[in-house]
């Protein structure tokens, strides 16, 4: 779900906010006003 040119963006991210390289569950929240692509993700 998450791009393969951000993966490793989003692995230090989560390594360096919460001390995890990987998160349990991805989910796009699909509901709101905007056009943005927005996810819930569980670490």
């Amino acid at each position: 779900m998450i791009p393969e040119t951000k993966l490793n963006a989003v692995k230090h991210a989560l390594q360096t906010t919460f001390g995890v390289s990987e998160y349990e569950d991805i989910r796009r929240l699909t509901t709101g006003l905007t056009s943005a692509l927005v996810f819930r993700i569980v670490v």
